[in-house]
């Protein structure tokens, strides 16, 4: 007895097995009507959750975040921002901004499951949420949206507020080193003008009349003649002139030092605020009312699973009783 079961679990189908079974149609049709029968009764007994869907839109500003930038340039920066704002989605900042709207915590687990984003083509983001209600799942995700939206908006700010720091300290850079140049000719002219009293040279004459007038620009006009030239008291003038620059320079570069690292206290404080978002990065909510909503799997799609699973358990169960019978 165990050699015969032994035999007819374990021998293969002969061809007059599997024709028979495919000739059967009144059992294949038989059992894919059970099939579907069950799978209706499945969604009646386990409806599968409900998904709405919220749209957002997100422009890089390729052309001014990337100007001239070649194609391996412009991927990798698409790349990087596009990690960057997934992550802002299912970032703590969101989900609390979400729980606001909601007025309930939001669930950490939802990362996982419940709430998913999807990129679409023309810079279009689709951020699903389930739920066991079409109520509940349209205000899941306009909630994440919507707070998607304003925390992006805000680090964006934030990012602005960075890049025009920066531009700030690279004027300040700009200025000290006009300064810096400035403060050095002047010094060199109260070292050399005194020894150039009476050129002995036409290169020391040049040189004399090339530091007279950068001296004669510096806001303090030298001593001319009626022809136009430079009088015989230029050159005690000029000294006066580079004093007066000397002067301005001890005076104006702590200042200036003292403005950038304002600029860099505040540069500080607000990077780790910005999430290293591009400034030129915008979103726009493009759907947050009337989502459209609909179920994960729908009843159609329980029937149909259930009919394939009845027609393939039809031919196994064919098989073997046929493989039985011939046994």
């Amino acid at each position: 007895m165990t050699h015969r079961w032994r035999e007819l679990l374990f021998r293969p189908p002969s061809l007059d097995d599997i024709i028979t079974v495919l000739r059967a149609w009144r059992w294949w049709v038989l059992m894919g009507v059970l099939g579907a029968l069950l799978g209706a009764a499945a969604f009646w007994v386990a409806p599968s959750p409900y998904r709405a869907r919220a749209e957002v839109v997100v422009d890089y500003n390729l052309e001014q975040a990337v100007p001239m930038g070649t194609d391996r340039q412009l991927f990798y920066f698409l790349g990087r921002e596009n990690k960057k704002l997934r992550d802002l989605a299912f970032s703590d900042a969101v989900f609390q901004r979400m729980a606001e709207k909601l007025g309930q915590p939001v669930d950490p687990a939802w990362r996982t499951g419940t709430l998913l984003l999807r990129e679409e083509k023309d810079g279009a983001w689709h951020f699903w949420a389930e739920a066991e209600s079409s109520q509940e799942a349209q205000a899941l995700a306009a909630a994440w949206a919507e707070a998607f939206v304003e925390v992006t908006r805000e680090k964006v700010s934030v990012a602005r507020r960075i890049q025009s720091l920066w531009a700030g300290i690279y004027a300040l850079r700009d200025q000290q080193a006009a300064l810096d140049n400035g403060c050095a000719i002047a010094a060199k002219a109260l070292e050399v003008l005194p020894q150039w009293a009476e050129p002995q040279t036409p290169w020391e004459a040049w040189r004399v009349e090339e530091v007279l007038a950068w001296l004669d620009q510096s806001g303090m006009p030298l001593p001319l003649t009626p022809e136009g030239t430079l009088g015989p008291d230029a050159i005690q003038a000029a000294q006066a002139v580079a004093q007066d620059r000397l002067a301005q320079c001890e005076a104006v570069k702590p200042q200036l030092e003292q403005q950038e690292q304002a600029l860099q206290e505040q540069l500080d404080a607000l990077v780790p605020q910005s999430g290293g978002l591009s400034p030129r990065t915008e979103v726009v909510l493009s759907q947050t009312q009337d989502l459209p909503v609909q179920r994960v799997a729908s009843r159609t799609a329980f029937i149909l699973a259930g009919a394939l699973m009845g027609v393939l358990v039809a031919f196994l169960l064919g098989l073997f009783w046929g493989g039985r019978h011939h046994a």
